[in-house]
């Protein structure tokens, strides 16, 4: 990667896609357009979650087999753009070609964890959870030496966590399955982190739906290897219809279509803008509970637990972002100043 200095990334759920660089920013583009693109990736991360819980367990898919599909049809549909010129190719040496893999490696643990934890709490419950990914990859970043950490962040992730503790106390009290699944959101959490951090440390110069194959690929080889050594679970024949509609929401809107449009956010809207999405798919998820969810019921511990996990995302994240916007417009104006604009 180059030695210039990046810019964050951003990757709250299973469906959020690589790195990239803010190339192009500043094209313009009919606000329209943005803000069609902007609610599409908001609609579609949010609502994959409840839509996994669908296409899983008793009449539907294996979990950690449904996963594999998933992944495994994206990667071929990423394949096709690519094998139809609408996305240019472009050789991956073989540095960037492990660390690509080792990413999807670490993305496939998390995959395979969001699907457990969807066998025993909510598609909201699960989101709100993994909205912490992107405090743990501040966390991991500073670690590795990638990049800081604001006091900010470090406040925002206590406040974070302390309403993790709300939410797993009150799942273990009410059923030990469902901390279980709490738990298991938090190392898909983790390793989505592990995942983002790799990415951004090790990131090749290709273009992103290069490395969408690449990582698509390696994960769902490595979630199949899983399903078929733990699970060992076969597909139902004939597969049911209303498991297979979900699971091709799945691959073609939340994860394929989703990532096109989330690159394309990247080139024309500031990076603050775009990390706003971390704050719309828990709420997507949890507004879908509201209406269609009747298997799992939560609390008032656990709302309250949502509330301090979604507060101090927005500190550690959102208030960063803005502070970085601010920082950026004060130098631009005087930068203006000083050629006399």
């Amino acid at each position: 990667m180059a030695s210039r200095r990046e810019a964050p990334t951003i990757e709250a759920s299973p469906d959020s896609p690589p790195s990239a660089e803010l190339a192009g920013a500043g094209v313009k583009t009919p606000r329209w357009q943005l803000i069609a693109a902007y609610l599409a990736c908001g609609i579609a991360w949010g609502t994959s979650f409840c839509v996994i819980r669908a296409s899983i367990g008793p009449g539907a898919f294996p979990t950690i087999a449904s996963a594999a599909l998933r992944y495994g049809f994206s990667a071929v549909l990423v394949f096709l753009i690519i094998l139809l010129r609408f996305a240019p190719w472009k050789r991956p040496s073989p540095s960037a070609l492990f660390w690509v893999t080792i990413a999807g490696a670490f993305n496939a643990i998390g995959g395979c964890a969001v699907y457990m934890s969807e066998e025993k709490i909510s598609g909201g419950l699960a989101a709100v959870l993994c909205a912490t990914s992107p405090l743990l990859t501040v966390l991991i970043a500073a670690l590795t030496g990638t990049e800081g950490i604001a006091r900010k962040s470090l406040f925002g992730m206590l406040v974070a966590f302390l309403g993790v503790a709300l939410v797993f106390h009150d799942r273990l009290m009410i059923a030990p399955d469902s901390a279980w699944a709490v738990v298991c959101a938090l190392l898909a959490s983790l390793f989505y982190a592990c995942s983002n951090t790799t990415l951004k440390r090790h990131s090749p110069s290709l273009h992103p739906m290069v490395t969408s194959l690449i990582l698509f690929s390696a994960t769902s080889i490595v979630v199949a290897g899983i399903a078929a050594v733990f699970e060992r679970k076969a597909v139902l024949w004939p597969v049911p219809i209303f498991p297979s509609l979900c699971l091709a929401y799945l691959v073609i809107v939340a994860t394929v279509i989703a990532t096109i449009l989330f690159f394309f956010l990247l080139k024309r809207v500031r990076l603050d803008v775009v990390m706003t999405l971390v704050f719309v798919q828990p709420m997507v998820s949890l507004l879908i509970d509201a209406f269609f969810e009747h298997s799992v019921k939560l609390s008032v511990e656990t709302y309250g637990g949502i509330s301090l996990v979604a507060l101090g995302v927005l500190l550690s994240v959102g208030m960063s972002q803005l502070a970085r916007s601010r920082r950026a417009v004060t130098i631009e104006n005087r930068v203006g100043a000083g050629r006399g604009d």
